[in-house]
């Protein structure tokens, strides 16, 4: 992981601003074994593995941050918030499998995903303290925004056989199906909030607040 940031302000301490950036990828092997008692069934010890030559997991994660404060005054307290978040989750491999004793192959599944999530988020607040009488207020307005695309790209096979007994580059060349499943998926949404944390007593607090959001897909 690699996760760079940078801090700014103001000669006056006023205005702050953070960015960060993070990455973080991920490349392995999987070894999705089938449960023991199918190893129980083949007389195969426990610890063999049946994943295939070009078997992998490839995860990508990106994210980009921004926090943007001014204060006002004293009581008040404006924050600015924007981040974009990136997710690649790729993936091929055979996986799982029942034995069939008959014929004495294992038959494996097999799945193959191309997949990028993408997600974008921008919130404002107000905070601020104020009095009404003998009472203090603590009040967060704040409005926020969202918006997440996911493009999964993915295939599925099932009863892939092999001779468990034979040694690895003996099984059969990998497949590699035609997607089954190609979806585009976006949602949009907006919400509003308010909160009013009401100190009665200095031991005493209460809260209030509402939220509305608004969701389009």
């Amino acid at each position: 992981m690699f996760s760079p940031s940078i801090s700014l302000q103001s000669d006056d301490g006023r205005l702050q601003w953070i960015g960060q950036y993070t990455y973080d990828y991920q490349w392995r092997i999987p070894d999705r074994n089938p449960a023991k008692s199918v190893y129980d069934e083949m007389g195969i010890g426990y610890r063999n593995s049946f994943f295939r030559d070009g078997d992998y997991v490839d995860d990508k994660l990106q994210v980009w941050r921004s926090d943007l404060k001014y204060f006002i005054n004293d009581q008040w307290l404006v924050n600015w918030q924007l981040a974009y978040r990136q997710a690649d989750q790729d993936f091929d491999h055979y996986f799982a499998g029942t034995y069939s004793a008959t014929d004495k192959t294992l038959k494996q599944s097999y799945a193959w995903q191309k997949t990028r999530n993408k997600t974008f988020t921008n919130n404002i607040t107000f905070n601020g303290e104020f009095d009404t009488a003998s009472l203090k207020h603590k009040v967060t307005i704040g409005l926020d925004y969202s918006q997440e695309e996911r493009h999964p790209i993915l295939a599925v096979l099932r009863n892939q056989e092999i001779d468990p007994f034979l040694s690895r580059h003996q099984w059969p060349a990998r497949q590699h199906p035609n997607a089954t499943v190609n979806n585009r998926h976006k949602v949009y949404s907006t919400g509003i909030f308010v909160q009013d944390l009401i100190s009665l007593t200095d031991n005493v607090k209460v809260l209030l607040g509402g939220r509305y959001d608004f969701l389009s897909f």
